[in-house]
């Protein structure tokens, strides 16, 4: 292991959901293997721009540059496309949380409406005596 492309590299590899921590030069070539079968090709059918590519994956240096409608994209991370894209502006305030004010014309109004009844009441009372 002398040779810098066979040591070991630290790199973000998840395995299965969990992270790998470094990558080899096995890593590598299995990675080309499957670019060679999707591809098309034979997975012995290594080509030079597979290792390349495979290396940059696995450490992390082959993702795409993001566009304008990526950056709109960015809100919901939904594995289902029918569903709109969620659009998140900041913390929203709770709409049950009691208010004071808000409270206090309940009751206002509470009182308002019993008093109205207790009118009706009493009017009914003097009409039926």
């Amino acid at each position: 292991m002398n040779d810098k492309s066979d040591s070991p590299r630290l790199a973000k590899t998840i395995t299965h959901g969990r992270p790998t921590g470094e990558i080899g030069r096995a890593d590598i070539e299995r990675r080309a293997r499957e670019l060679a079968l999707i591809a098309g090709r034979d997975e012995d059918d290594i080509r030079p721009e597979d290792l390349r590519r495979a290396e940059a994956e696995m450490e992390g240096r082959a993702a795409p540059e993001s566009t304008a409608v990526d950056a709109e994209s960015l809100g919901t991370m939904s594995r289902d496309p029918s569903e709109p894209p969620a659009f998140h502006d900041g913390p929203k305030p709770n709409v049950f949380e009691p208010n004071e004010q808000d409270e206090l014309e309940h009751t206002v109004l509470d009182g308002v409406e019993e008093a109205q009844h207790d009118q009706m009441v009493e009017a009914r009372k003097r009409r039926e005596t």
